[in-house]
């Protein structure tokens, strides 16, 4: 359970700060093929590990997504502080804004986080989790 499950989370949260710089993340094929290395360790039927990918796929549309706006945010804080006359309630907004982006970030990784575990039976996740402490 700590490598597989929050092996999206990292993805979603990791690779996608409100306001941190850009850097590439780890594309969806790399990061499938790590999942699958441990999905192969813990046993999963063909149909588990459809289910998996398609959820891993729909979070990087996602993370997309929340990429993008918070390039928007970023981009709009960069413009607000290198004007004559500084907007701090501009900036003010841009900053909860960028709050909120990271409130539905780490819910939507946690929310995927859950919608894996679902997937797996309670002896894959015992699977999981054993494999994380070696």
């Amino acid at each position: 359970m700590k490598r597989i499950l929050p092996l999206v989370a990292v993805v979603l949260l990791g690779s996608t700060p409100a306001l941190a710089a850009e850097r590439t993340p780890p594309t969806a094929e790399q990061v499938l093929a790590k999942v699958d290395q441990r999905l192969d360790r813990i046993g999963v039927s063909e149909q588990q590990r459809e289910t998996i990918h398609g959820l891993v796929e729909g979070a990087f549309e996602q993370r997309e997504a929340f990429r993008t706006e918070a390039r928007t945010i970023r981009g709009s804080m960069h413009d607000l502080l290198w004007t004559e006359d500084i907007d701090r309630k501009g900036l003010e907004r841009l900053r909860k804004d960028g709050v909120d982006l990271f409130d539905r970030m780490t819910a939507f990784g946690l929310d995927h986080m859950i919608s894996v575990a679902e997937v797996l039976t309670p002896e894959q996740r015992v699977a999981v989790h054993d494999l994380a402490s070696e």
